[in-house]
């Protein structure tokens, strides 16, 4: 029988349709319109067996597969290219409300003191009230108490004076511009930077595209071969480079070009080399920076001379270099097993100057290993950790030859952290014999406490950094506001000097 709703053929007896579940009598078919389906239904499964065959033969044939060349860029870029970029990327951005108690507790005699500090804090920056005070020899004193609300800040600080001065948030910014703080120009720098950042990212993509652009299938040959990889074996698929001197000098030479010609590197270079720059996007100040070097900062002009200059040296040694550089038998290895690398290498004259080593599946365990230096003159970073379930352990180490000269060994809860993002657990850095440890652990209170202790120091902690998840509420100031709105700079700064230098009370609570 044949279903009405669907065209499924099946036996009447069932009395449903497998296929659909459609119930009742069937619909009748004439003879020759079921000749008709079932001629289709050949028709489509002929074709469909042959689209697969088509498509086994293609992919047997090759088509899709990359070259030994394609493989090896490929392979690079995402090694060495990517994580780069991936760095300059801008984050979200994001900021959330804060209210937290910090006590910072030094344990060593005769310096045994306690700072504290309790901030709240809106994360629009609207609403800010910060207090810091110490605690000595039973002494409990208040330092300083910051505020902003309502578009006005405020400052108190009961060691130096009895008052609480405010000003109104628009005559500080003022002020503040008077003295050289170019707050208004801040936004605009920092995106600038930004912008920056992101123009930095595609050059390095364009010049990395020149760099590898000499990699062909001429100088690029693969084989299998199984490595001994931090005591167990990997199968890997092996490519290495080794370029020609012809090919280097064409590609040393478009290069060097390009460099030479780009204005917008020349730009980038010319003020990003400016610490002016990084204070303005920072704080809004200006600086004489060519005082702070001999000479002072080149001018733009001089600059691009001695860019130009520095560039056309480099094109005439282009050759030389290119046939040292092939004559020294220099060859680039990448061993990987489908997208997961396991080692490269660079080697010249038979050794190996740089290598790199990397096992684990990287969730559950991870070894990595950069060995730079020819044999006899090495240095060595290892890296290994495991993660399981929450818990992750594992050890830094930096040799020289093979002597240890700083190891970092840890133990951390990774699924719980402190307000200080630190993860529950210990680190323990070892360097020229001596250690010193960090514990992150739950107080009895329900903070978190971070001790730090020394070899040196003996067994209690020296110096402890507390941070309670259920803060109290930050003190606002007790004494009644002043307002210096109308005062001028040179009366703020008279302010600041009289407080600075004769402290008016000292206010215990």
């Amino acid at each position: 029988m044949i279903c009405r709703n669907c065209g499924t053929e099946y036996d009447e007896k069932q009395g449903f349709c497998p296929c659909c579940g459609t119930e009742g009598e069937p619909a009748l078919i004439a003879p020759e319109e079921r000749k008709k389906l079932r001629v289709v239904r050949a028709v489509c499964a002929a074709a469909l067996f042959g689209a697969v065959a088509a498509l086994v033969v293609i992919l047997r044939s090759g088509v899709f597969e990359k070259s030994a060349a394609e493989t090896f860029v490929r392979l690079q870029t995402r090694a060495l290219l990517e994580p780069v970029l991936a760095l300059l990327e801008p984050g979200d951005g994001k900021k959330e409300d804060v209210s937290q108690d910090i006590t910072v507790s030094i344990n060593t005699e005769p310096l045994a003191f306690r700072l504290w500090c309790k901030v709240e804090a809106a994360a629009d920056g609207t609403d800010i009230l910060l207090n810091t005070g110490m605690d000595y020899m039973g002494l409990q004193m208040e330092l300083a108490t910051l505020t902003a609300k309502d578009g006005t800040a405020g400052f108190y600080a009961p060691l130096l004076d009895s008052h609480y001065y405010v000003i109104d948030e628009e005559a500080l910014l003022k002020r503040l511009q008077e003295a050289g703080f170019l707050f208004d120009e801040v936004e605009d720098r920092q995106q600038f930077n930004l912008e920056k950042a992101l123009k930095v990212g595609g050059m390095i993509s364009k010049y990395s595209n020149i760099l590898l652009s000499v990699v062909t299938d001429d100088n690029v040959t693969a084989s299998q071969e199984t490595l001994l990889i931090d005591g167990g074996q990997q199968t890997c698929e092996v490519y290495t480079f080794r370029p020609g001197a012809e090919e280097l000098k064409a590609m040393f030479t478009e290069l060097l070009t390009q460099l030479k010609e780009d204005e917008e590197l020349k730009e980038l270079l010319y003020t990003s080399c400016s610490s002016q720059d990084f204070f303005m996007a920072m704080y809004g100040v200006e600086l004489d920076y060519d005082g702070y070097f001999n000479g002072g900062q080149p001018g733009r002009e001089a600059f691009e001379a001695i860019w130009d200059e520095s560039l056309d040296e480099a094109l005439a040694e282009a050759a030389d270099l290119a046939e040292q550089i092939a004559a020294g038998g220099f060859s680039w290895s990448v061993a990987a097993n489908g997208r997961r690398i396991h080692r490269q290498s660079l080697s010249a004259q038979g050794e190996e100057f740089l290598l790199y080593e990397s096992a684990g599946n990287g969730k559950e365990s991870r070894y990595d290993l950069l060995r730079v230096g020819k044999e006899g003159e090495s240095l060595t970073f290892c890296n290994r950790y495991t993660n399981r379930k929450g818990e992750a352990e594992g050890l830094f180490s930096v040799q020289e030859e093979t002597e240890e000269i700083l190891a970092v060994a840890y133990d951390w809860q990774t699924d719980e952290r402190s307000f200080l993002n630190l993860p529950l657990g210990s680190s323990v850095l070892t360097a020229d014999g001596e250690t010193v440890e960090l514990t992150v652990s739950r107080n009895e209170a329900g903070g978190i406490d971070h001790a730090v202790y020394a070899s040196q120091l003996g067994k209690e902690a020296f110096i402890t950094v507390t941070t309670s998840e259920q803060p109290s509420t930050a003190r606002a100031p007790r004494a009644t506001p002043v307002d210096v709105s109308g005062y001028s700079l040179e009366e703020l700064e008279e302010l600041l000097t009289d407080l600075l230098t004769g402290a008016g009370g000292i206010g215990f609570y």
